[in-house]
């Protein structure tokens, strides 16, 4: 990290990119630091700026800011998605193996192809 931030190494290194999502980011470094060293601020300002760095496909833009800027951020558009998800991971119907049946909902469910 120090070498990123003195410029002799480059943010988007793959080896630097590599260490920075090893690390579960638990500080448990932290407590036994004999320097107090913030490691785990550290860590996610890090992260922060390499995720800001990355330019990405214009797809996985826009998907990231649905899904972090738009799912994530209201829990009432978050359960609806995820019960929705529940009901199209359903178990199939017996008798008819193309009917989803959603046990929490009984909403059946057929697939559009």
């Amino acid at each position: 990290m120090k070498e990123v931030s003195e410029g002799r190494l480059d943010l988007l290194d793959p080896l630097f990119e590599e260490e920075m999502y090893l690390c579960l980011n638990c500080r448990a470094c932290e407590a036994v630091c004999p320097s107090g060293v913030k490691y785990g601020e550290i860590l996610e300002a890090s992260r922060a700026q390499i995720e800001q760095a990355r330019k990405g496909t214009p797809k996985a833009r826009v998907l990231r800011k649905v899904v972090f800027g738009g799912i994530f951020t209201d829990m009432r558009r978050f359960r609806a998605l995820s019960a929705g998800l529940r009901c199209i991971s359903a178990p199939r119907c017996p008798a008819s193996p193309s009917v989803a049946v959603c046990s929490r909902c009984s909403a059946s469910i057929r697939p559009t192809s």
